[in-house]
């Protein structure tokens, strides 16, 4: 696998605003409105449409799979390297929100588009810069 696979328009604008409108994602979004920066994690049910488009768009197998987990950022992230409580060869992130700031992989610079997907190798750092004070949405 090349370090770093970029996809672009993981979802459609309809499976966008479903995922907003959940209630635990809208539930998360007023509690990193009240911080001045860090994020929230939670996590949805991966519906069978979800696991679908992921599955198809990454070519991983979510079929056993339950619920994804998500967060709200709001600020710069540090770099930094995933880890989980069980090994795994890469990171899946897909930014669900526009915006401002770059999300850097690798010394690689990629706007923050909503949409947008990421597939790196485990082990490469990531972190974002220059985001701003707007909270912004992954999976």
């Amino acid at each position: 696998m090349e370090s770093v696979i970029v996809q672009s328009s993981i979802f459609s604008q309809a499976d966008l605003e479903y995922i907003y409108n959940l209630p635990e994602v809208q539930r998360a979004k007023e509690q990193i409105d009240s911080k001045q920066q860090g994020f929230i994690s939670f996590t949805i049910e991966l519906t069978p449409t979800i696991r679908s488009i992921l599955t198809e768009r990454f070519g991983i197998d979510l079929f056993t799979v339950q619920s994804i987990p998500m967060r709200w950022i709001k600020g710069d992230t540090a770099p930094h390297i995933d880890t989980g409580s069980s090994t795994f060869d890469n990171t899946y992130l897909v930014y669900l929100t526009d915006s401002e700031g770059e999300f850097i992989i690798d010394n690689n610079s990629y706007s923050i588009q909503k949409g947008d997907g990421y597939v790196f190798s485990e082990g490469l750092y990531h972190g974002t810069t220059n985001t701003g004070s707007t909270p912004r949405l992954l999976l």
